[in-house]
């Protein structure tokens, strides 16, 4: 095994990824002199992703940017951890697109994400949406809507124009103490948590459509795919002469 701390040169990392690609085991390269396979994968993602360009080592900046850490707003943290979870990804492969230094970074923000917590914005990195002043009806709508839409977040953040911060804190607070959670008592003097019955009928009408238009969403893209489902068993069954059902596609 080579020795820590030893570059590789552009040919030699050309020549690892080759020998990946062409059927060695990353365990093997690495056994045969190659760097550590974690390393080694996010190489042969780069490859694929950019050929050898990707694998050309960045310009060492002068010793004090050197100093200043990448960083990353919580709304691109929280669509990172939307495309792992969606899967048909690897931390190796959003390491490789971000450009992510480890695949332990992407890992704790989605072990964050698992338990609850708020992905918040890293120190120095510049928002993407700016968080707005709101109304207490409007932050009741906002949380109703996130978890009729089952807890889009980025779907909110859009509709409303709000931050992920905020969408998080009032869905967590809503679900936690309810429409008086959401109150600000800052400075206030008539209690914001008094709704009159026009207001409450109006949220309770949004909820509703939002729930509905969700399923109404939801249903045809599921009657989309059975079609598509349906059609691809059509075919197969045609061209193979296979009794039907024998081969359906799973529901």
């Amino acid at each position: 095994m080579r020795r820590k701390g030893i570059r590789y040169s552009l040919e030699d990392k050309i020549e690892f990824v080759n020998r990946v690609l062409s059927g060695q085991s990353l365990m093997d390269v690495q056994r045969s002199g190659g760097p550590r396979k974690e390393a080694l994968s996010q190489w042969v993602q780069k490859y694929k992703q950019w050929g050898a360009a990707g694998l050309v080592p960045k310009e060492r900046a002068p010793r004090r940017q050197q100093r200043k850490r990448t960083t990353y707003s919580s709304e691109l943290k929280f669509q990172i951890v939307q495309e792992y979870l969606a899967g048909g990804t690897s931390y190796y492969k959003l390491c490789a697109k971000y450009d992510i230094s480890n695949p332990a970074v992407v890992y704790q923000w989605v072990s964050l994400y698992n338990s609850g917590q708020l992905l918040q914005t890293t120190r120095g990195s510049a928002p993407m949406t700016k968080g707005r002043k709101t109304t207490y009806v409007e932050r009741i709508e906002i949380a109703q809507w996130t978890i009729a839409h089952d807890m889009d977040y980025q779907g909110a953040i859009k509709h409303f124009g709000v931050s992920y911060g905020q969408v998080y804190s009032w869905v967590k607070k809503f679900r936690e103490s309810g429409e008086e959670g959401l109150t600000d008592r800052r400075g206030q003097r008539k209690p914001e948590s008094t709704l009159d019955e026009n207001e409450r009928l109006k949220l309770e009408n949004k909820e509703s459509k939002a729930r509905i238009d969700y399923l109404e969403t939801k249903i045809a893209l599921l009657k989309k795919l059975q079609d598509v489902e349906r059609r691809s068993a059509g075919n197969d069954t045609d061209s193979t002469n296979i009794l039907p059902f024998t081969n359906s596609p799973k529901k």
